[in-house]
């Protein structure tokens, strides 16, 4: 299985994919930080509001760009055979799907401390005024680490945070593009995902903060009140979906591999 990861690893970090990802997220982050005021607002403020538009969601559609078509891709030209030849199926879907939670968090990550550090060059970081930083420091997660100035730590907490959600939803376009297999929609299913998944579980837990995914993943959220407590469950959200996807993907491949039977 490592062989297997080192390979998918290689193969998503140096691939077209991901590195049009990361200018995308940039991209996508700049637009908001016009719209809020860049270079008249601090960097917090911004960050805030650049992360809350309704571009933001075109994030995700650069997130599942790194990998998560490799399967689809794998499929449609054989690729998948020869690799599971050499390993196992079950080592084939567990390292796929480590890549693409790495990668995509990786290229949100990348895109938004390069966002930080651009707009560092124009604003200051905080106005203890602000009601932006007011709402960091209060409700906000992470906000020891923002009280004591670790600001580039703050930032990249912040965004492996949503950064994981992010991941999440590319798993989702990696499950589907095994039914469907056109690119375009397969980069479009985060979007679609995230839509379903928050309106749904917020019509089944309307008032239960602890299924709420803008809650969950959000670094202006704490759930717990408490920075390590409220990391910690989103990391252990994403483990456990994963793993649940992990094993559907599994299921999917094995059924074509023994030609559409269970």
């Amino acid at each position: 299985m490592i062989k297997n990861i080192k390979s998918d690893f290689a193969r998503a970090f140096t691939s077209p994919g991901f590195w049009i990802g990361i200018p995308g997220v940039l991209a996508v982050l700049l637009s908001g930080a016009f719209d809020s005021g860049f270079g008249r607002n601090t960097v917090i403020h911004v960050l805030w509001y650049s992360t809350d538009i309704v571009q933001f969601l075109l994030v995700m559609v650069f997130g599942a760009m790194p990998f998560a078509g490799a399967v689809c891709e794998d499929l449609e030209y054989g690729y998948i055979h020869w690799i599971v030849i050499r390993s196992s199926l079950k080592d084939y879907c567990i390292s796929r799907v480590i890549t693409v939670l790495a990668s995509s968090i990786c290229a949100y990550t990348a895109g938004m401390m390069l966002f930080t550090v651009i707009l560092k060059t124009r604003c200051e970081w905080f106005d203890e005024q602000d009601s932006v930083y007011q709402s960091a420091v209060n409700s906000g997660s992470f906000r020891t680490i923002l009280q004591g100035g670790h600001f580039y730590l703050y930032v990249f907490l912040f965004s492996l945070q949503m950064g994981m959600m992010i991941g999440m939803l590319s798993l989702i376009s990696v499950y589907i593009s095994l039914y469907i297999t056109n690119k375009l929609l397969v980069l479009s299913i985060p979007v679609m995902a995230y839509y379903f998944m928050t309106h749904y579980l917020t019509a089944a837990f309307p008032q239960n903060i602890f299924f709420n995914l803008d809650y969950i993943f959000s670094g202006k959220k704490n759930v717990f009140d408490n920075d390590m407590m409220s990391f910690a469950y989103a990391v252990l959200i994403m483990l456990l979906f994963s793993a649940c996807l992990t094993w559907l993907i599994y299921l999917r491949l094995r059924r074509r591999f023994n030609g559409g039977r269970s």
